[in-house]
């Protein structure tokens, strides 16, 4: 059996949120250490001015780094909750559309099966004559209560027999 389009889809919601927890908190950790451990240096940065050849600068751009990394990591982690949002939620309208086609499908099938049913005409030669002349009574459905045509043998409604 094919497992269903909207179980894969949750599957991946759920697989995508626990990868960016874990690299979005991965990407905080490092960050976080590598900005309280270079801090003072953080003056020396290239970004802010420094020189590319001495270790202050190096230093201070991994204060920089460390900087912008918890940032980053908290958007990673922040959009990956975002997606899981969106592929589960889609997941579950198609798991809602999956449920409404199969009831449609089914009550279409007793439907189906109830319209395909062989015409079987009265013996009555007046029921005959009464329903080419347009004169047919009706008669009531002894499951559904629905009124039916004399001419028809079943409901057509519920399927049961005159």
């Amino acid at each position: 059996m094919e497992p269903k389009i909207s179980k894969i889809l949750k599957s991946i919601a759920i697989l995508v949120l626990i990868l960016s927890i874990i690299g979005g908190l991965a990407y905080f950790i490092i960050s976080v250490k590598n900005y309280f451990n270079y801090k003072e240096f953080l003056d020396g940065a290239s970004i802010y001015g420094g020189s590319f050849l001495d270790s202050y600068t190096e230093y201070g751009n991994l204060a920089y780094s460390g900087k912008i990394g918890i940032t980053y990591s908290l958007i990673m982690i922040f959009s990956g909750v975002i997606s899981f949002a969106f592929i589960y939620g889609f997941g579950e309208i198609i798991s809602l559309l999956d449920s409404i086609n199969d009831k449609i499908s089914s009550n279409s099938y007793k439907k189906s099966k109830a319209e395909n049913k062989p015409e079987i005409y009265s013996d009555s030669k007046a029921d005959l004559l009464a329903s080419a002349n347009g004169n047919a009574s009706t008669w009531t459905c002894k499951k559904c209560g629905k009124s039916n045509s004399y001419d028809k043998v079943y409901c057509p409604e519920c399927g049961e027999y005159k």
